[in-house]
């Protein structure tokens, strides 16, 4: 009889799960290409679990994903397969975690409408089975406030540390739960041992990380102090204005616009009193004045503060809801609000769901190598080669490395592979200009062009279209 109670309680919670997982295998179906972030994963992943072998270590990265697949690897799985599969793990216990929070935090309607705007977020379902980083690390944040919520504060300094090491922007998960702490009501002896505790947890997987960033590179913080100058040359062609934020978010996903309503009873109904509550303000207004203040701007990076925004969303729906049930004369009835939430939660997926498939150049670089391709180097530009084959891949890393790369492995490589969009210039950067030039030239004079071909894109957020070229090169005789 406790555990039917137990079912029926959850009932709703198990039919949401059946529908997320009901959704992410049919988008599963669909087979889009992974991304260029995707590849880099998998080949970190396989650089574990070779030993170093084969693929390669991206020390700028947060470690914690591509670990993750190396044991996949090391276990003689295969890291696509089951990569996929566990991303759509970590998205069913996100939205368990989150429905679990939302319970804790306001009411079930909350739980249950918030939990469906969430899981079925376009950009949530998009990210699921691309093996970036972002479902692990939501999954890890959501334990990681549920075990804070239970008062179990040394898991979730361990947790959000994980989440943290996974991806670093989802650091603004621990600094919103310490905010949370130092604001609540309380004794300041129990306050200060549930804060250190807490730290204690979240410094013991950070510590470990530090001390494997000075012994392999010399500077603990290395990652977080010289990353930039990689991404500097290329993120002038990424930059995009903070509207992209309202168009491609909050009008793509307009139920999200309930977040402003919320807002607005925040302040009203005094709900800063609870710190919970706060904690998932402090995290949205941290994610935005983060990634606002950067040119690179995606959308996929609002998976940050999204658990949070979707709660907030959903409130001001129930709250809007339950308005317009208590007033005769409002210009809209409450089943007929239902109705167009519905169509409003629906709607933008298959606009929102749809991109570009690039194209890919594995099998007729494979067939130029032949039986030589697991004992050959490719020189690439492009990262996705190490997904699909064997061969050693020397990434170029951008056009202010390319030439210095390409000339530490001249004599070893057996094929060269280049796609000029990968070596990005800013148009008024004369040096890196003269580098690509230089680059190019060495390129043609040394070795043969085997394979040319053009491809135009268009990105759903760019208003134009551009052109690559990709060309396959093998040494001279």
């Amino acid at each position: 009889m406790y555990d039917m109670k137990i079912f029926h309680h959850d009932k709703p919670l198990i039919i949401i799960l059946l529908l997320t997982l009901l959704g992410r295998g049919l988008y599963l179906q669909l087979q889009y290409p992974l991304w260029w972030d995707s590849h880099i994963y998998i080949a970190m992943g396989k650089f574990i679990a070779s030993n170093g072998g084969i693929g390669f270590w991206e020390w700028f990265r947060a470690p914690f994903h591509p670990l993750f697949l190396g044991l996949i690897g090391k276990m003689g799985f295969s890291i696509i397969i089951f990569g996929k599969i566990f991303d759509i793990i970590w998205s069913l216990g996100a939205v368990y975690f989150f429905y679990r929070i939302a319970e804790h935090l306001f009411e079930r309607r909350i739980a249950l409408v918030g939990s469906i705007i969430f899981s079925f977020t376009p950009v949530f379902i998009m990210l699921s089975g691309l093996m970036l980083a972002e479902p692990l690390a939501v999954f890890l944040a959501l334990a990681g406030v549920w075990a804070f919520l239970r008062q179990r504060f040394f898991w979730t300094g361990i947790l959000l540390a994980l989440s943290f090491l996974t991806r670093f922007h989802f650091g603004v998960w621990i600094i919103a739960v310490l905010c949370s702490l130092l604001l609540e009501q309380g004794r300041w002896k129990e306050k200060f041992h549930s804060l250190l505790t807490t730290m204690g947890g979240f410094i013991v997987p950070v510590s470990a990380y530090l001390i494997s960033n000075q012994l392999l590179w010399g500077k603990a913080l290395k990652p977080f102090t010289e990353a930039q100058v990689l991404v500097d040359s290329a993120v002038w062609f990424y930059e995009r204005s903070a509207w992209l934020y309202v168009e491609r978010f909050f009008l793509a996903c307009p139920l999200y616009l309930f977040v402003f309503m919320y807002g607005y009873l925040f302040f009203r109904n005094k709900e800063w009193r609870n710190t919970k509550k706060t904690m998932l303000v402090v995290v949205t207004i941290l994610t935005f004045a983060y990634f606002l203040s950067i040119s690179h701007k995606e959308v996929r990076y609002l998976m940050t503060a999204l658990p949070a925004l979707a709660m907030m969303a959903a409130a001001g729906i129930v709250w809007t809801y339950d308005y317009l049930r208590r007033t005769s004369s409002a210009f809209i009835k409450p089943k007929s609000f239902v109705v167009l939430c519905i169509v409003a939660l629906l709607l933008p997926l298959p606009f929102e769901l749809s991109f570009e498939r690039p194209p890919q150049f594995h099998n007729e670089i494979g067939e130029i190598l032949g039986e030589n391709e697991s004992r050959a180097m490719i020189v690439s530009t492009d990262p996705s080669l190490g997904t699909y084959l064997t061969s050693t891949i020397v990434t170029l890393d951008g056009t202010p490395f390319a030439a210095e790369i390409y000339a530490r492995h001249k004599g070893k490589y057996d094929v060269v592979y280049i796609g000029d969009c990968d070596l990005q210039c800013h148009p008024q950067n004369q040096t890196c200009l003269d580098q690509k030039h230089d680059f190019w030239t060495t390129v043609r004079e040394e070795n043969e062009l085997v394979l040319e071909k053009n491809w135009t894109f268009r990105e759903n957020d760019v208003e134009k279209r551009y052109s690559c070229t990709y060309m396959v090169f093998v040494p001279k005789n």
